[in-house]
């Protein structure tokens, strides 16, 4: 159920949760005989209502929770991510975790010291991703800041 919260992300659907299994306590304690109370030949509307609830929730626990698209490569292991630090040259980030997926550029500082930044993104929020922001130009960047999120 925990998988579901992750991928569902909402307070409404946790709420909803909480209430179909706060239901179906309620349900299976009323009942003394059987899961199905009768009413005078009626099925108990609660479970009715419950029973679909509760089928959407546990197909929703089969989906994974990993996949190679979304998660940081392989070479994001601890013992290479300790070895960054500030300064390091862009060669070595390359040679350290290999080729960005995204790359952007963009304007840092204030006037009137200003220069050209340079970030690469690897992975994809929130499953894990690196960013790492360079200055200086193409071919001697020189990192200036960076995050890691394994997720």
């Amino acid at each position: 159920m925990r998988n579901c919260l992750k991928y569902q992300g909402s307070k409404e659907y946790a709420a909803l949760i909480f209430n179909t299994m706060s239901l179906y306590k309620t349900t299976f304690r009323s009942s003394t005989s059987s899961y199905v109370s009768m009413n005078k030949g009626a099925i108990n509307m609660r479970i009715i209502f419950a029973l679909p609830i509760s089928l959407l929730l546990a197909s929703c626990a089969t989906i994974p929770t990993s996949t190679s698209k979304s998660a940081l490569p392989s070479s994001f292991t601890t013992e290479n991510i300790m070895k960054v630090h500030q300064g390091m040259r862009s060669n070595e980030i390359l040679q350290l975790f290999g080729e960005p997926k995204n790359i952007s550029s963009a304007v840092c500082g204030r006037v009137p010291n200003q220069w050209t930044c340079t970030t690469w993104e690897y992975g994809n929020s929130p499953y894990g991703r690196a960013r790492f922001t360079f200055s200086g130009k193409h071919g001697s960047y020189v990192l200036n800041d960076f995050d890691v999120d394994r997720d």
